[in-house]
């Protein structure tokens, strides 16, 4: 299996399995040209787009929560794949997102490279939300 085949089929494991309030709503796949759609709420949150979303902290927070029940590690949080839809925030692009132990040391990376940038605290509370089994 090439990679590109490999990340499309990842990226569309996670969307049909992760459908929630915290993820952009799919629509449809095309395997023949792997191509995923979904719902377009707008801009990303990259480019300081996040000041725009109230409570944006402790959204993050209930989505990483979410993810955790799940038993994923995103891997990948950059702002730039994060969006909103009235100011609920909705995850995209799960090609990197592994099943959880595996990852572990990559995601809490992401913590710190991206989500950060939202509030330097959020490294912190995440990463102890990660490692508390009883949360």
């Amino acid at each position: 299996v090439n990679k590109a085949k490999k990340y499309y089929e990842n990226d569309l494991y996670w969307y049909k399995k992760l459908q929630s309030k915290w993820v952009s709503e799919f629509i449809s796949a095309d395997n023949e040209n792997q191509t995923i759609s979904l719902r377009y709420y707008g801009d990303s949150l990259s480019n300081n787009n996040w000041k725009l979303v109230p409570n944006i902290e402790k959204q993050i927070v209930g989505m990483y929560k979410f993810f955790k029940k799940n038993n994923i590690f995103k891997i990948n949080g950059s702002l730039s794949n994060l969006t909103h839809d009235n100011g609920q925030i909705k995850a995209f692009d799960f090609k990197w997102a592994t099943q959880r132990p595996k990852g572990e040391e990559m995601e809490i990376q992401s913590y710190k490279e991206w989500l950060s940038k939202i509030d330097e605290n959020l490294t912190e509370i995440l990463i102890n939300d990660l490692r508390n089994i009883y949360h």
